[in-house]
């Protein structure tokens, strides 16, 4: 029969060098929560002055791509050594040429891309002003943008869901609407807006199924019921022909697929129809949309993808011309 005693040296040899385990994973996670806690406190986004930089024109591999209700027109893959260049999630056409928006609140401007285009000047820009602290991020969450009759351009910030309008540089801007009553969690806000003629805008959440048609002018901010619009919009463009369209998208086991659909009203009030399905490469998220009219009809809507700055994913500029009006099922 073994003698127990045997081990009790043993045993008060261990008790100290377990207890200092013990202190030591204590340490170890207090260190952890210490260093998060820190990261946290730290700006994530650093202003910059306005600058310019060459953007680079690839024409992109279409391979597997699906365009149901529309003809590819052309599709480029684009990239610069800006740091700033990525994450654009809102688009428009000024004067002919590109208007981007990130959604780290960075104006990029550059020509369209034709068939031989490898490269373009690109002119690189903060916005102005927005939300908060613009060394964060989340304060210059800027996720849509529509041009302002009589001038200058209205912008939505999604984190701090509010509405902004811009001098014509998007450098002078004023809060026009406050929408943080309106229920949307921190990152499910606007994703879309149109102007209309009298002044008022529509805007659009990410989680769909409802639209918001605020009033710069009386600060009045109406929600109203779409039917057939589900969650994942992306932005929002009134076509040359006044129809209103919306990029909605989607994500599964296959990747990225978006839907574009058209806005209209009758007595039941808002309702949506699909015009064209589109399947692009698996990570392409398109998120910001621009149309132009095309020769004898038709539109020529532009598309390009958030790539949320991270490496290996693509910015893609799609252009899909569609028709005058065509649904499909």
């Amino acid at each position: 029969m073994p003698d127990s005693e045997l081990n009790n040296d043993e045993r008060l040899v261990q008790l100290p060098f377990s207890k200092s385990g013990i202190l030591s994973g204590l340490l170890m996670v207090g260190a952890l929560l210490g260093f998060t806690a820190w990261s946290r406190a730290q700006p994530t986004r650093l202003p910059a002055p306005p600058g310019r930089a060459e953007i680079h024109f690839v024409a992109a591999s279409t391979d597997g791509w699906r365009i149901d209700g529309g003809r590819l027109a052309g599709a480029w893959r684009l990239s610069s050594d800006e740091p700033r260049f990525g994450g654009v999630s809102a688009l428009a056409i000024e004067c002919g040429s590109m208007l981007a928006l990130s959604d780290s609140g960075v104006t990029i401007r550059f020509a369209l891309p034709n068939a031989g285009a490898t490269s373009a000047e690109g002119r690189f820009a903060d916005l102005g002003d927005g939300p908060c602290d613009p060394r964060w991020k989340s304060c210059r969450d800027s996720e849509a943008l529509v041009a302002a009759p009589g001038g200058g351009w209205f912008v939505g910030f999604e984190n701090h869901h509010s509405l902004w309008r811009f001098d014509a540089a998007l450098r002078d801007g004023r809060d026009i609407a406050d929408l943080d009553g309106q229920g949307f969690v921190a990152n499910r806000g606007i994703e879309g807006l149109v102007a209309l003629a009298d002044g008022r805008l529509i805007a659009f959440p990410e989680d769909g199924g409802m639209l918001l048609v605020a009033d710069p002018a009386s600060h009045k901010i109406k929600r109203e019921t779409v039917r057939g619009l589900g969650p994942g919009v992306s932005d929002a463009v009134t076509l040359p022909d006044g129809r209103i369209l919306l990029v909605r998208r989607r994500f599964g086991l296959t990747g990225f697929t978006s839907e574009l659909l058209t806005l209209g009203k009758d007595r039941r009030g808002w309702a949506v129809a699909r015009v064209a399905r589109l399947s692009l490469g698996r990570l392409d998220n398109p998120e910001g949309a621009a149309a132009q009219p095309l020769p004898g009809g038709g539109t020529r809507l532009w598309l390009v993808t958030d790539n949320d700055f991270r490496a290996g994913v693509a910015t893609l500029l799609v252009a899909i011309d569609l028709p005058a009006d065509r649904r499909v099922p």
